[in-house]
């Protein structure tokens, strides 16, 4: 692509770094622990840290994007798509934001950690009323680059279920065996299974967690899927979700539960 190369003769030009090889994907990263420059040369990926360009770099490293996006209706920067091009140093912006993106950064995998940024980027369109379309082909885009895996984190992102990550982490972390791993074991589970999670923290009623659950079961028997995962984190919240798991079992004659527990984190498998 004429782009990839115009894009490599800018960082031999301006960030002094001489590629030799072609350059197959480009991704522009904010980790002030990246170089300013890397290129894997097995992958072909070239990663920019915007984070540390020079303002005057930046700016004339903007049109040079913009003209790829142009070109090259599918390429995706930041492992993002187009709308975020014009907002990159916008988007996270908030101090909220920052301290969110800052607390999984180096706790779950890079793909995931960029899939979410890309994520907050959806999601904050939608709260600034974005139509239909402009959702959709952002979630198209982390669908493309993240697949499946990456279309889960948006929608978990959208439905504030990092939030709860946040807890379930902070809850692991109270115990003497903790580590990184073992958070991920719980974490992973989660992001594959993506919608068809309930996940149940805070201060929520019993009543509140039954319709949930039995709503998400009814639309998952419309579409032929015939499971659910329930994740809650707090001794009241576990009570509560068997409380309804005991009487749905009534209600429901062929439900199987499959539970695991880990300290204050219970997580369950219902097959219906």
């Amino acid at each position: 692509m004429a782009f990839l190369d115009g894009l490599r003769e800018f960082v031999r030009v301006h960030l002094n770094v001489n590629i030799q090889l072609g350059v197959k994907t480009v991704n522009i990263i904010a980790d002030p622990r990246a170089d300013v420059v890397s290129f894997d040369e097995t992958t072909g990926a070239l990663k920019i840290n915007w984070e540390k360009l020079p303002e005057d770099k930046i700016e004339e490293l903007k049109p040079v994007i913009s003209d790829a996006v142009r070109e090259h209706d599918a390429l995706l920067i930041e492992n993002e798509s187009r709308e975020l091009l014009e907002e990159i140093k916008i988007t996270e912006s908030s101090d909220e934001e920052r301290e969110f993106l800052s607390f999984f950064n180096g706790k779950i995998p890079d793909d995931d950690y960029t899939a979410l940024r890309a994520s907050l980027y959806v999601k904050k369109r939608f709260e600034e009323g974005a139509q239909k379309e402009e959702i959709n082909r952002l979630k198209l885009d982390i669908l493309k680059r993240y697949s499946k895996r990456g279309r889960n984190i948006c929608d978990l992102c959208s439905a504030g279920y990092f939030r709860g990550l946040i807890k379930i982490y902070e809850e692991m972390q109270r115990y003497p065996d903790f580590s990184d791993e073992a958070f991920l074991e719980v974490y992973n589970p989660i992001v594959d299974e993506g919608n068809l999670t309930v996940f149940v923290s805070g201060g929520r009623t019993e009543e509140q967690v039954r319709r949930e659950i039995e709503s998400k079961i009814r639309r998952n028997r419309q579409y032929g899927i015939h499971v659910l995962y329930i994740h809650g984190i707090g001794r009241s919240n576990i009570e509560k979700i068997k409380m309804v798991i005991y009487d749905l079992k009534s209600k429901y004659s062929t439900l199987k539960i499959q539970i695991s527990e880990y300290q204050n984190i219970v997580s369950m498998k219902l097959t219906f």
